[in-house]
């Protein structure tokens, strides 16, 4: 009885501590409301774009130069390319996935069939960078 008892502990801690790895970065409190941008350019988001700042991702764990690669494919489809080099062997890796485009400043994201899945809203910010 004592082996079953121990044996459903570490599940219950396994099943925790994995259930967090994808987990989002918690804090207190509600969400705010956030106003989808009604000018979104499609356009003018495809290239390549550095990682500044972020949340921890699990894709992204060890890895340094990270980026995000988006081409039109046509009106409604986006290639992603979400690249990066591994601090440890140096060597590139990357993720490739379509987005399909749900409403003007909505895009619907998938990295292989079922691996992973992203709805991703655009919302109206600042991004204010030094000029040199």
């Amino acid at each position: 009885m004592q082996h079953q008892s121990l044996s459903t502990s570490i599940g219950l801690l396994m099943f925790v501590a994995f259930s967090t790895v994808f987990a989002q970065v918690p804090f207190p409190g509600q969400c705010p409301e956030v106003k989808i941008m009604d000018t979104f350019d499609l356009d003018a988001y495809m290239g390549i774009w550095y990682e500044h700042s972020k949340y921890p991702f699990a894709f992204e764990i060890g890895k340094k130069c990270i980026y995000a690669s988006y081409e039109n494919v046509d009106n409604s489809t986006v290639s992603v390319v979400n690249a990066a080099i591994n601090r440890f062997t140096g060597n590139p890796t990357n993720v490739t996935g379509t987005a399909k485009v749900l409403a003007p400043a909505q895009l619907a994201v998938t990295f292989s069939k079922n691996r992973l899945y992203l709805f991703v809203i655009f919302i109206a910010f600042c991004v204010c960078l030094p000029s040199f």
